[in-house]
């Protein structure tokens, strides 16, 4: 795994980048998007199975996480404009590989948070791209409007650096009620190894802060939001993957409304899978071999 930084164009902050390179010429690149409260390593598995199959891969911390920070205490703090420099991180990233690989073609692949950055990356940017997948996605929640705005009520008087109980509740714990049994985070992987390596990732668990958790609100209103779309690819590949029992998906009704929003602007080629018995991480569950094949098939596919 190769390893590097880009200054981000926004503000400067390193953002930390990794590379996975097949052993046999490349077919494509492949960019990967983790999910809040995520970092990088959690998908170098996933990373080595697409080099193996051979794709260059290439992921980095979303600012905030990982190594993309200046401090400790910056963990779940994604500074001024975090929305809009969480785009603009992953679209720097995105020209990284394509000056890299100017021949070959290029692949997203997003996870929940993540898959928001990416949707909102499309607006302007989907001529880069070749193809996306958008695993689990957040359904629109209504009450996010109201707790953007006390979120921005308390950036205001805590610099967004505070981290209230409140936000942990809001972000994960209300997700849990179905699983409480099986402990903390079990709505995310009904792998209980997944989860455990999660919660022992010092770079993983740690909470939000009132600037990361109205980020997060502020990516899913420009994620569901009509304004904005520049659309210039409607024949771009986009396969959503959900697991049944991801209670951020909210329903499959939630997910059948978010498929037919990309269609309605004006994308062609939206496809969705839904598996049953997973939860969130689909690429971390127990069967997630099955999830891996089918985004090569999704790629292969879309590459002929």
């Amino acid at each position: 795994m190769i390893r590097f930084f880009l200054e981000s164009m926004v503000d400067s902050l390193q953002i930390s980048v990794a590379v996975s390179l097949p052993q046999s010429p490349p077919l494509a690149v492949i960019q990967l998007l983790h999910g809040v409260c995520g970092c990088k390593e959690r998908y170098f598995p996933f990373m080595n199975f697409l080099a193996e199959k051979g794709y260059v891969c290439v992921i980095h911390d979303h600012r905030g996480h990982g190594e993309s920070i200046r401090e400790r205490d910056d963990l779940g703090y994604f500074h001024q404009d975090g929305s809009k420099a969480l785009v603009e991180d992953a679209r720097m990233v995105s020209e990284w590989a394509k000056d890299k690989y100017p021949d070959l073609p290029l692949y997203m692949v997003a996870h929940s948070m993540g898959s928001m950055v990416a949707r909102i990356f499309l607006k302007k940017h989907d001529y880069m791209l070749d193809g996306i997948v958008l695993c689990g996605s957040p359904g629109w929640n209504p009450l996010s409007s109201a707790g953007r705005l006390f979120l921005s009520f308390l950036c205001f008087f805590d610099g967004g650096r505070s981290r209230p109980g409140f936000i942990q509740r809001m972000m994960s714990d209300v997700y849990n009620r179905k699983f409480r049994s099986e402990g903390p985070n079990a709505w995310t992987c009904s792998d209980p190894q997944m989860r455990m390596s999660f919660a022992d990732n010092p770079s993983c668990n740690f909470q939000l802060t009132s600037n990361g958790a109205k980020t997060v609100l502020e990516l899913m209103k420009q994620t569901y939001s009509s304004d904005g779309w520049g659309m210039s690819n409607p024949e771009l590949p986009i396969l959503f993957l959900s697991g049944e029992e991801d209670p951020c998906m909210i329903s499959l009704h939630n997910l059948s409304k978010t498929v037919d929003h990309m269609r309605t602007m004006g994308y062609k080629n939206v496809s969705a899978t839904v598996y049953p018995e997973m939860r969130h991480e689909v690429l971390n569950e127990k069967d997630r071999i099955k999830v891996w094949n089918d985004i090569l098939s999704f790629i292969m596919s879309s590459a002929s």
